[in-house]
């Protein structure tokens, strides 16, 4: 399928060209533990609605996205910003085809989709839901190193983020790029992980914002790599699982484990937070 978007101020204008058929909206986004009915968000469309989340449409169509989520796993749209986690905004057909999106604006772009011409794309589904998308006419990518960088309209301790990838790396060992997605705000906080990129929102100090860094980018070993059976690509219904001791537990031990020894945070400090 083929999206193009237009921005505008807490919506999103979608043309998408794909087959004549059904369309499915996600329920859920991977990372985030919770359905999310992600359909509420499409305030009209050109199709007829077969269930929940499901419409049937033409070979092409167009539909209005409500983009004003507070945080990185929806969608952010403003008169200067945009931010799209793909599962919650494009719908899908079969998971194993090509996707690709354009983005109408004239902002610098960052996302892990490969580039082809004017559009961003993947080789299937996963890949495109797994790769976020932020635009701004401020927006600017920090190279860390030759594997990673920081796409943010904010300012970020640079020197923090290469302590805690030259550190993970002993363990993980790139291949690929990975973008760390940031931004601060004081209406939410959190992270969200991704194969290749990872999405932050937080107002926090530095030694929190280390351990929160340190977290989601280990998640691109544990939980992406080495995927609890019971987290597998599920995009219409809730997942029961008895891992996340191991998804989430195991990945905020290493977390600290890294800002230890990167010297970023006190050994008291970490054994505090282990404590709690």
């Amino acid at each position: 399928m083929i999206f193009t978007v237009k921005p505008r101020n807490r919506y999103l204008e979608i043309l998408a060209e794909g087959k004549e058929g059904v369309i499915t909206f996600p329920t859920y986004v991977p990372g985030s533990y919770v359905i999310r009915d992600l359909e509420r968000n499409v305030v009209e469309i050109e199709g007829f609605r077969i269930s929940k989340n499901k419409f049937y449409v033409k070979d092409k169509f167009k539909y209005l996205y409500y983009a004003s989520s507070k945080d990185q796993r929806e969608a952010i749209s403003t008169n200067d910003y945009l931010f799209i986690n793909p599962p919650a905004v494009f719908p899908f057909q079969d998971l194993h085809e090509k996707y690709c999106v354009k983005v109408l604006v004239h902002w610098n772009v960052v996302t892990t989709l490969k580039k082809e011409g004017d559009y961003y794309c993947a080789e299937n589904y996963h890949e495109f839901a797994d790769s976020p998308i932020e635009a701004s006419p401020y927006l600017r990518e920090l190279i860390i190193d030759d594997y990673h960088s920081v796409s943010t309209i904010d300012e970020i301790d640079e020197e923090m983020i290469r302590k805690i990838v030259m550190e993970a790396d002993k363990v993980i060992k790139p291949s690929n790029k990975y973008v760390f997605h940031f931004r601060r705000s004081d209406k939410n906080y959190g992270g969200i992980e991704h194969k290749n990129s990872s999405a932050i929102v937080v107002s926090w100090d530095r030694k929190e914002l280390a351990v929160l860094f340190a977290h989601e980018y280990f998640h691109r070993l544990n939980v992406k790599v080495l995927i609890p059976k019971d987290l597998e690509h599920n995009y219409e219904r809730e997942v029961y699982t008895d891992l996340l001791w191991f998804a989430e537990g195991f990945t905020d031990y290493m977390a600290l484990l890294i800002t230890l020894r990167s010297n970023l945070i006190k050994p008291n400090e970490g054994l505090k937070k282990i404590l709690n």
